[in-house]
């Protein structure tokens, strides 16, 4: 009897694994790519793209040597491809007039840039205000300078693509 009942139930298993059918199904959703932002700060203050009038006021006389507080670009993103970064910092020498404004003078100090964080990649994922590049500016002053107020233009471009 106990034999019977096993071939019977092997049997019943057999049988229904025969007629057993099954599927495989894919749920498929999609998170849209947002467009990479970002932007260029010193200390807490955005620089806007195309701005041509920022002002850093040093408070070490040009006759020192000196340094800015770091600039930073900041980034977001949720892109699924390596993004390259490219930061390009061209600092002039300081400037001044004499004469009443009709005589330029150089200075012949020229900032010198400092990269602190060089990342030349914003790595796939999700990227939220991320500090991608930060650098400072420095120089070294020089004691035979005439008086005046002196001012180094400093152009930064910079792409995330």
């Amino acid at each position: 009897m106990k034999k019977l009942l096993t071939i019977l139930s092997i049997s019943i298993i057999t049988l229904t694994s025969l007629f057993a059918k099954s599927a495989v199904v894919d749920l498929v959703t999609t998170i849209d790519e947002v467009a990479v932002s970002y932007e260029l700060y010193y200390n807490d203050t955005n620089i806007a793209d195309g701005t041509t009038d920022f002002r850093i006021d040093i408070l070490s006389p040009l006759n020192e040597g000196g340094n800015t507080n770091p600039f930073r670009l900041i980034a977001s993103s949720n892109m699924n491809k390596d993004l390259a970064i490219n930061v390009d910092v061209t600092p002039h020498s300081f400037t001044t007039t004499i004469n009443d404004g009709s005589e330029v003078v150089d200075s012949t100090i020229t900032p010198e840039v400092i990269t602190l964080l060089p990342m030349s990649i914003l790595p796939a994922g999700k990227n939220d205000n991320e500090t991608v590049y930060v650098f400072v500016l420095t120089w070294t002053g020089k004691d035979n300078l005439v008086a005046g107020d002196y001012v180094s233009n400093v152009d930064i471009e910079y792409t995330i693509n």
